[in-house]
Formats: structure tokens, sequence, C-alpha cells
């Protein structure tokens, strides 16, 4: 290890010069300058105590900082990279064909860069939701005033207006309908059948496996489970 940058003779033609030591000696200035191997065998260097910092590991990733208002990762074939302003409030991601953005609380992904018709969302939470799903079905939604929207949360989709006046949502086979929720929902799906007027009244039918029910919640609770 050495204090300061130094310089050593090396041989070429010509017969002995002077070069500078950077590519193989580790230097350390205090806070003002250091650069050496981590202990996971990153090359690093760093400026002006953490401010600047440049790291390239031995795989070829590469990594710069200047915090705090920015950082930025490139895997070593360029196709995978990560850029971070002023963390946590701006990031964009790239990996392969997909790219993902993110300011605030409004968030774009490109699921396809390379295909003008592939899936994509934006996102202004919680206000606005539009996109293109993989079916190639636009929506668009300004919540809570109305919306059908799609691959949002755990649903496939979801309809609403006025919420929670009405909403309507789907997912794997399971129909729901909920007015003025959570008071009154109704659900359909395969091996079961629900509805509920919270809290006066509520039934779920699961049929061979089990029934239950309530009235005036928490006063009357029911339920049968077939053996």
């Amino acid at each position: 290890r050495y204090l300061f940058p130094v310089c050593r003779p090396a041989p070429d033609e010509q017969g002995l010069t002077l070069i500078p030591a950077f590519d193989d000696d580790d230097v350390d200035l205090g806070p003002l300058y250091s650069r050496d191997t981590t202990l996971s065998g990153e090359r690093r260097v760093r400026l002006l105590g953490p401010l600047f910092e440049q790291r390239v590991a031995t795989n070829g990733r590469t990594v710069k900082s200047l915090r705090p208002l920015f950082t930025r990762s490139v895997e070593a074939d360029g196709k995978d990279n990560r850029t971070d302003l002023l963390w946590p409030l701006a990031t964009s991601i790239t990996r392969g064909k997909e790219a993902t953005s993110r300011f605030g609380t409004m968030y774009f992904a490109d699921f396809d860069t390379t295909d003008p018709k592939s899936r994509w969302r934006l996102w202004i939470l919680p206000v606005l939701l539009t996109g293109r799903d993989a079916g190639g079905i636009g929506y668009f939604g300004i919540f809570p005033l109305f919306g059908r929207v799609r691959e949002v949360l755990l649903f496939e989709k979801a309809d609403f207006f006025l919420f929670p006046l009405y909403a309507h949502t789907s997912r794997e086979g399971q129909e729901t309908t909920e007015v003025l929720w959570p008071m009154i929902s109704h659900t359909e799906a395969p091996g079961v059948l629900r509805a509920r007027f919270f809290p006066f009244y509520g039934r779920t039918v699961r049929p061979g496996i089990s029934e239950s029910m309530f009235l005036l919640w928490p006063l009357l609770t029911w339920a049968k489970y077939v053996q």
C-alpha cells in the first residue's frame, strides 16, 4: 500500500521510463482521495470521503456515485443498468428489454422497449392509472371517480365508479361486486359463493366443504363443515 501516488521504472524499447503506478497499487490520501480493493474483490476509488465513489466488480459491473445526488450501476454487458437521483425520489432501471422508472409517486413501465405494441403502464398514485395489458387492451382510470383498469395490485381487472360507491373486481376466476364498500358485497367463483350486507347479514358457501353465516355481527355467527 502506498500513502501517496508513486512512479516506478518500467522497461521499454527506449530503455527505462517512469510511469504512474495507479493501475496496480492502492493509494490513501485520507478523505481527499483513496483507491483500494474491497474484501469482495471490487476495485474502488473515492474522492472527498463518501461524496464520490466508483467501483468495478470482478464480473465487470461498475457503480458510480455522487452522493446524495446520483448513483448509477451498469452490468458488464451494458444491457442492465440502474440510475438513482436523490434516492429515493427518482429511480430508472433497465433489464434487457424491460424498462421502469419512478419519480415520487409516478411510476412508468415498458415491458418490451423493442415492441411499440407491448404491455406498459403509467401510474400516478393514488389518482391516475393507465396503460395496456398483456392482451393488448388499453385501460384508464382516475381514482376514485371512474375507471376500468387492468393488472392492478392483485386484480386482473377492476372497474370502479365514485369508489366506495361501486367497484367490480376479477381475480383468478373470482368475480366480486362491491356497493358502498365494505358494506355490501357479492362474490362468485368456482367452488365459492359469498354475500355480505355488513354488519347485518353475511353468508359464504363452499359446496361440499363448508357453509358459514353471520347475523348482526358479532352477536350471532354460525358455521358447518363437511367431514
